[in-house]
């Protein structure tokens, strides 16, 4: 009993309602109000609550993701590039506001689409410099406070000019949090 259960959970889609109301024509999705929203219904309404582009200081210009906006940092471009790709919802910069009414901008704001759970991503790529590295704990600390506990709903990767981003890292933390 417990293979065959195993085998029809190994076999299950989870999407195969979605796949109802996706696969109609646009006459017909006209008339349907499906009872539970699909996938791509929860993507687009959690998308819109999380904003992107939100950081006001300084414009980033120089490195253009496969989705079209720029980034501050070639290694922010491989995460970037690497969520679209793997079709995992983002959003760059968002706006994440503490409970003393100060703003921060983690890298990445992301949706687990199978868990319904929101996960931001912070990159640091220069913990080879004290300065930045303090700014940066403070900034991990705020989090903590206010609710991004990491390794649940908080993810970091690091780097230095020696040690840059390893995108094997980047699959794994991907891997547990994300699909």
């Amino acid at each position: 009993m417990q293979k065959r259960l195993d085998k029809f959970i190994k076999g299950f889609d989870d999407d195969s309602i979605d796949h109802v109301y996706e696969r109609m024509c646009t006459g017909r999705k006209i008339f349907v109000n499906p009872i539970v929203p699909t996938s791509q219904m929860r993507i687009e309404k959690w998308m819109e609550k999380h904003k992107g582009g939100e950081n006001t200081f300084g414009e980033a210009t120089e490195f253009k993701t496969l989705r079209g906006e720029y980034v501050r940092s070639k290694s922010e471009k491989i995460l970037a590039d690497y969520f679209f790709t793997n079709q995992i919802p983002y959003q760059y910069e968002p706006r994440f506001e503490l409970d003393d009414y100060r703003s921060k901008y983690p890298d990445f704001v992301l949706y687990n689409v199978r868990k319904r759970k929101t996960i931001y991503w912070e990159h640091l790529g220069k913990v080879d410099d004290a300065s930045y590295v303090i700014r940066n704990m403070s900034k991990l600390m705020d989090y903590e406070k206010n609710g991004l506990i990491l390794g649940d709903n908080l993810i970091v990767t690091m780097e230095t000019l020696e040690r840059p981003l390893d995108i094997r890292i980047v699959e794994e933390k991907v891997r547990l949090f994300l699909v």
